[in-house]
């Protein structure tokens, strides 16, 4: 199988076409969901059996997916409301990302639900090319209020249909004390100028103060390594590396998930002029 050959906590795509090698996969995943650590699935028509199983894969304590993209995958309100289910229960899940899945308010508020609850880890969620429009942004918009989304950093709601209102309701809930870093790309939705700069204000008063405390952060680290006795300072300063390391590999993932996007919307315009040409 295609997993035999990923090493432990490694990363596999399937293409387009591919449903037998699909249904194969999560038979596997089910044998040993520790072997894989991303998981990519583009353009497949995925059934409500096979997303059954990717939550049940996900909601597994030995599953190691810490990135789970599920790009034009036909997965609608009821598999998004069935992915929803395992977010409170996986114990790796990081970024999700459900680009151009036909999702809706509906999903969107199943997902909001879900998020709620203080086990998730989620710290990107990508909701791009989705119709979930004023009322699923009302939806995320309570949930970043609640302040109970500690690691949520990225959401992405480009293209989703979302207007006036929803930018309101986002923007009152970023004011709130959201630590929330980006939303996507705000020129895609069908708002005024004045409405994507002030929400883009509030991204960037939040990005600021991330720096600030990373920041803070070196100082305390320069202190700490300064006070040490000589003998200690050699290990602390290896600690100290294999975190940057780890800050390292967060950034790699950011980019990762900015070139996904590009991605998904040169698919999108694809699947566009398709629609035109037919």
């Amino acid at each position: 199988t295609a997993l035999a050959r990923v090493p432990s906590a490694g990363r596999l795509g399937v293409a387009s076409g591919s449903r037998a090698p699909v249904r194969a996969l999560t038979a596997v995943l089910a044998e040993a969901p520790e072997r894989l650590a991303t998981l990519r699935l583009v353009g497949e028509m995925l059934s409500d059996t096979t997303v059954t199983k990717l939550s049940t894969l996900l909601s597994d304590k030995r599953c190691a997916i810490s990135e789970l993209t599920l790009t034009h995958a036909y997965i609608r309100d009821a598999g998004a409301a069935t992915l929803a289910a395992a977010l409170p229960r996986s114990a790796s899940l990081t970024s999700l990302g459900l680009a151009l899945n036909g999702i809706s308010a509906v999903g969107a508020r199943a997902l909001s639900s879900c998020m709620s609850d203080a086990r998730c880890k989620l710290s990107r969620l990508s909701l791009a090319s989705n119709p979930i429009g004023d009322g699923g942004a009302a939806a995320l918009a309570g949930l970043l209020a609640s302040g109970v989304l500690g690691p949520l950093r990225m959401l992405d709601l480009a293209r989703t249909g979302i207007g006036e209102s929803g930018v309101r309701a986002l923007e009152a809930a970023l004011a709130c004390g959201s630590t929330l870093e980006s939303l996507g790309e705000l020129d895609t939705l069908p708002v005024s100028v004045g409405s994507r700069c002030s929400l883009e204000w509030r991204l960037r008063a939040n990005r600021e103060a991330a720096a600030a405390k990373a920041e803070a952060a070196e100082g305390r680290r320069a202190r700490a390594l300064a006070a040490a006795p000589e003998a200690e300072r050699e290990l602390r300063q290896r600690i100290f590396e294999l975190g940057e390391a780890v800050a390292r590999a967060g950034i790699d993932a950011s980019r990762s998930s900015r070139e996904r996007d590009a991605v998904e919307r040169l698919l999108s315009d694809a699947l566009e002029r398709n629609t035109r040409l037919c």
